[in-house]
């Protein structure tokens, strides 16, 4: 027995940590989860490391595309996408927007990127991604100044990405209306 957990269960010497190695473990794992919150009356939204993370995955299977599948089979629980997914942003607004149970969260990037690197990925997020669906978390870590740091920089990039998505958004409202007005 001890060595059959050897080979689904490694220890990490970088990060201190154990892990499942074993992907038909973690995947009946996450399907027993999956279908518990599909029993309960209101699920709890479960969250998924998309996008950059740690340094020990594979960022090309770290796109939130692939998810679909499971995403389909579990359409009443609430999936959130951590870390803005990046730099697969738009394929997680898409999915945001086309399921209604999949949220994107816009954390991890601050202050991880540099400012353009942040405005475009907020840009990105809105292009698809319905507002109600959009989550905001730092992702700190250790450090007090991380949180702060994260909370500065969103609230200055929320604001440079709001003032052009005000105009967007009042020029699209105007459009309309002058539109009413024109077929009427």
């Amino acid at each position: 027995m001890s060595q059959y957990i050897y080979h689904v269960v490694t220890y990490s010497d970088k990060s201190k940590r154990f892990r499942f190695d074993s992907k038909p473990l973690n995947d009946y794992l996450l399907h027993k989860t999956m279908q518990l919150l599909t029993e309960s009356v209101k699920p709890k939204p479960i969250q998924f490391h998309t996008g950059l993370g740690d340094n020990d995955i594979n960022i090309i299977r770290s796109n939130p595309g692939y998810m679909q599948p499971l995403i389909e089979a579990y359409p009443s629980v609430p999936i959130v996408l951590l870390h803005s997914s990046y730099p697969f942003t738009r394929e997680a607004g898409y999915l945001a927007t086309v399921f209604k149970n999949v949220y994107l969260d816009l954390g991890e990037v601050f202050p991880m990127l540099n400012r353009d690197g942040q405005v475009n990925v907020v840009k990105e997020a809105m292009e698809l991604t319905p507002v109600e669906k959009l989550l905001w978390s730092t992702d700190g870590h250790l450090f007090a100044e991380t949180y702060w740091l994260a909370n500065k920089q969103f609230r200055e990039v929320l604001e440079e990405v709001n003032i052009i998505s005000f105009y967007v958004c009042l020029s699209s409202i105007l459009f309309n209306h002058l539109a009413e007005i024109l077929w009427k």
